[in-house]
């Protein structure tokens, strides 16, 4: 989703919820028999507008997670984490939905399993959105299985099902935003479409990917690759730009890149060369425009004081013209850029290998 369309989600699923969580609780009222009797027929049509509300909320809750996400504003706090707590706590978190459909919920874990470097919030959503997608969709009766396993340098989460399973021919689709594997009209299991998407953008700010298989016999087998710990390197990252929505922008593509990156910033030339002489930065992202300084003088300043910095230069700006003219600088970047862009200039300019899918 585009910058706009993110802020007019955010922005209007935060002004449903205060209206529908009024609604809901006046429903609530009226079925619990607080302001009056009611019938049992009458019982039953107030818990289905309950039941609705519900996924209305369910609804405006995924639009909210995927806009703060795709915006760049989901706080991510990676750490040393050992994932078996974390299975441990939803596997039974979702055993009394699955009793109820008569499921068995399966939860497989090695003996032993590498610690993995991610965000525990943001690997819990993940696990949520996984096994309710293979509650919703596996029949009543069905089998699903929670597990683990290592896989060269990442740990994958597995979640399996033995439900309907997804055609090969639409299975890059489901990860889209709103998209719905044969969705019909009337009764039957119903989703958001946006879980999935969801699933995959949160596993690649934690440097993972998601991936999707049939499962052996019938149904689907989703797994979540995240990157071991490891004592990587820290790449120190200078930002040098006079707008305070830009560096904040910057500095929060890179903190979801998966990267293990220190990152500092400065408003002006001045300030950016004092900055760079204590900092000793791998890399400088430098606006053509700053205020007290002009970018190019700052670049020359960077370039010839080896003592000061020893690093690379990626040359930043909306003036293609002017940027053209930043021949020093080791890469160039036009705004406004996303994400993947930045970081992939970022990887290239530090030699960085990454973890290959």
């Amino acid at each position: 989703m585009s910058e706009t369309r993110s802020r007019f989600v955010a922005e209007a699923s935060h002004e449903l919820r205060t209206p529908l969580a009024v609604i809901r609780e006046f429903i609530a009222l009226v079925h619990d028999g607080i302001v009056g009797p009611v019938t049992p027929r009458q019982q039953e049509c107030l818990q289905s507008a309950i039941r609705n509300c519900d996924r209305i909320t369910a609804l405006i809750d995924n639009m909210l997670d995927l806009a703060r996400i795709e915006s760049g504003k989901q706080e991510l706090r990676r750490v040393k984490a050992d994932l078996r707590p974390l299975l441990i706590e939803c596997h039974g978190d979702f055993r009394p939905k699955c009793d109820a459909k008569k499921q068995s919920l399966l939860l497989t874990l090695p003996d032993k399993m590498p610690a993995a470097h991610v965000d525990l919030p943001s690997i819990h959503n993940i696990l949520v959105n996984l096994l309710g997608n293979a509650h919703k969709f596996t029949p009543e009766g069905g089998a699903i299985r929670l597990g683990c396993a290592v896989e060269g340098r990442y740990v994958s989460v597995v979640v399996e099902d033995n439900g309907p399973g997804i055609p090969p021919e639409e299975q890059e689709r489901v990860f889209e935003p709103f998209y719905q594997v044969n969705r019909q009209d009337g009764p039957g299991a119903k989703g958001t479409g946006l879980g999935l998407a969801i699933v995959k953008n949160l596993a690649q700010i934690n440097g993972g990917y998601v991936s999707l298989e049939r499962a052996p016999g019938k149904g689907s087998r989703f797994s979540v690759a995240l990157p071991i710990y490891t004592e990587a390197p820290v790449h120190r990252i200078l930002v040098i730009d006079d707008d305070d929505a830009a560096l904040k922008i910057i500095a929060r593509m890179l903190a979801h890149s998966g990267l293990n990156l220190e990152v500092r910033s400065a408003h002006g030339g001045m300030e950016a060369l004092i900055t760079a002489g204590e900092f000793h930065p791998h890399l400088v992202i430098l606006d053509v425009h700053i205020g007290d300084v002009d970018g190019q003088q700052v670049l020359a300043s960077l370039k010839e004081t080896t003592e000061t910095h020893a690093g690379k230069v990626l040359m930043i700006s909306g003036d293609a013209e002017a940027l053209a003219k930043t021949r020093k600088a080791d890469a160039h970047l036009n705004k406004p850029f996303q994400a993947r862009d930045l970081i992939r200039n970022v990887v290239s300019l530090l030699g960085i290998e990454r973890m290959a899918r």
